[in-house]
């Protein structure tokens, strides 16, 4: 996949989130993107497991929480 593929993907990732009210920090990773890394606090895990079915639509292959940016408050 191209970088461009992987910009439109967070980009709709970032309004999948917003919508279900979580923080739209979202990076793609692993060697074809294959990895949602959601950068959210400890507490958003419920509502990133209620969000990670539409993810996965967008083609991620994996839903991950990092928790290690999720206490900055970043404006992605």
């Amino acid at each position: 996949m191209s970088g461009g593929i992987h910009a439109d993907r967070e980009a709709r990732a970032r309004a999948l989130l917003e919508a279900e009210g979580l923080p739209p920090r979202v990076r793609s990773l692993g060697m074809d993107g294959e990895i949602a890394a959601v950068s959210a606090p400890l507490s958003a895990m419920e509502a990133l497991r209620a969000a990670a079915p539409g993810l996965r639509s967008l083609g991620y292959r994996y839903v991950a929480l990092d928790l290690a940016d999720g206490a900055q408050s970043t404006g992605e």
